[in-house]
């Protein structure tokens, strides 16, 4: 941690010290969620192969976090609440709000392990109200007009494309697992979208600042395209394993990190004065912070998803993430290193370590930029998270269980997947399946029936960006100190960026 301004009675180093034990001490939400690969598998084969009414996975790690381990980081966190109530402005606020996050964060592992591990109908009641509070504290909740809109909308537009005999029967099942209030086929879409000139200029400051970390894709590919290309239908496409985007990753950080300020300045000088002041902006701030952030970590490992952990400098890739497109790795390259590394570097930079791992309220944002980069790289918007939102929506609102929520989600995805008077084949079905296996787990991840909300993030941190980006279109610099940090869009955490100061 980075020097904080405390009052003459607290030690500076004491509280360096105390803090950084909370950083250990704290349990990692998305490392914790991963389940035993083992029940994981059986579980949806059973779901798949249609032999269970419920889904119910082990988690190592949630079942491992004991009284005496959450006892410890309470006492940290009390220590630390004394000692930061001292603290001058924004420190004071800053850091009671992160203690304070990572508390929650440790009640919902707790309230998880203990619903899992529950065998009294009362005691399960119990963790799952405890359960839902801190779930809702920290990320949310799902909005009852967004949920009906997004379900709402997809419903629609497959009531109007033409179904075959078999696509039929599937419709008229889904609608029977629906509420009325959620089949109107003239739903139509009424939702934010950037402007043109908006997207446009994203599209030139994401170029600007990401250019020379994805011209590695291309290189690696050409390294490697005899690995990398494969026969599909009848052409050869390049599709990148889960351990080549881990060797693309390792490159951009050992070698484009470090020469990143001298070329984003030459980036900056190009005549292309749209974005080129962000470029410059950012590479003051990457000058002095990517010296002081090394010792980054990358694995292939088991993992629900991409993973960059702020904490401990680590990145996970899915083991089992299916092969990759150029564009798709090109997306994760501007979402995964330029936004949660590049956050991490710019936060850490500063004397105010929650700038590097978060502050309180950051998720959301961080989320959002991360897919609003991906939107401009693209230099086409679509809103993120929609299926995700849906699931949330349909366990809270609807009251669907796991293979509830599943058992609309699979024959949502394939009537969306079929052309007019296509029939769905046995293989077709069963990809679906697959998917809303995959996707389903997302939501009800940490005990398998009650809805988690983090990952709500993607929807609402989406059309928060854009939204903030549409009202400070053209301003450099306002976007740059949205990257200077793991922040909101908030005025109030651009203060604690332009209050703080680097070290």
């Amino acid at each position: 941690m980075k020097e904080s301004r405390p009052s003459q009675n607290i030690d500076p180093e004491v509280f360096r010290g105390k803090y950084q034990e909370l950083v250990e001490r704290s349990p990692k939400v998305i490392e914790s969620l991963v389940p035993d690969q083992e029940s994981k598998e059986e579980a949806i084969d059973k779901l798949i192969t249609g032999n269970t009414a419920s889904f119910q996975q082990e988690y190592p790690i949630i079942a491992g976090y004991s009284d005496e381990d959450y006892t410890a980081m309470q006492d940290t966190t009390e220590t630390l609440i004394s000692m930061a109530e001292s603290m001058s402005e924004p420190e004071r606020t800053v850091y009671l709000q992160a203690i304070e996050a990572r508390k929650q964060e440790a009640t919902l592992i707790v309230a998880m392990r203990d619903y899992k591990a529950a065998t009294d109908p009362t005691a399960k009641e119990v963790a799952a109200q405890r359960f839902m509070e801190t779930n809702i504290a920290l990320y949310g909740e799902p909005d009852k007009a967004t949920y009906e809109s997004l379900l709402g909308e997809k419903i629609a537009n497959i009531f109007h494309k033409k179904r075959s005999q078999n696509a039929e029967a599937i419709f008229q099942d889904l609608r029977n697992l629906l509420p009325e209030n959620v089949q109107d086929d003239t739903r139509t879409q009424d939702r934010f979208r950037p402007s043109v000139e908006t997207m446009q200029w994203m599209n030139e400051v994401v170029h600007g600042l990401y250019d020379n970390m994805l011209r590695h894709v291309d290189s690696y590919i050409e390294a490697h395209k005899s690995e990398l290309q494969i026969e599909s239908q009848n052409e050869t496409v390049v599709k990148i394993q889960p351990t080549h985007l881990r060797d693309i990753f390792r490159n951009i950080l050992a070698e484009e990190f470090l020469a990143l300020p001298k070329e984003v300045g030459e980036a900056g000088q190009t005549g292309d004065t749209r974005g080129a002041q962000a470029v410059t902006d950012l590479g003051d701030i990457v000058t002095r912070s990517v010296e002081k952030d090394t010792g980054w970590n990358i694995e292939v490992t088991e993992a629900k998803s991409i993973n960059v952990d702020p904490d401990t400098r680590h990145i996970r890739i899915p083991q089992d993430r299916e092969a990759m497109s150029v564009n798709e790795v090109k997306r994760l390259v501007v979402h995964e290193i330029g936004v949660h590394v590049l956050t991490r570097m710019t936060g850490g930079s500063t004397n105010l370590e929650p700038l590097a791992q978060g502050l309180a309220g950051f998720n959301d944002t961080q989320e959002g930029l991360g897919k609003a980069m991906e939107h401009a790289l693209k230099g086409e918007y679509q809103e993120a998270g929609i299926d995700h939102y849906i699931t949330a929506g349909l366990a809270y609102f609807d009251d669907k269980d796991f293979k509830g929520a599943y058992d609309v989600k699979w024959r949502l995805k394939l009537l969306e997947s079929l052309k007019p008077d296509q029939e769905p084949t046995q293989a077709e079905i069963n990809k679906a399946k697959q998917w809303a296996a995959n996707t389903t787990m997302r939501i009800y991840r940490g005990t398998d029936d009650l809805p988690l909300f983090k990952d709500l993030c993607y929807y609402n941190g989406s059309k928060e960006v854009w939204e903030y980006l549409e009202k400070i279109c053209g301003d450099d610099l306002q976007l740059s100190l949205l990257l200077a940090g793991k922040i909101n869009t908030s005025k109030k955490h651009q203060r604690v960026i332009l209050e703080s100061h680097s070290t």
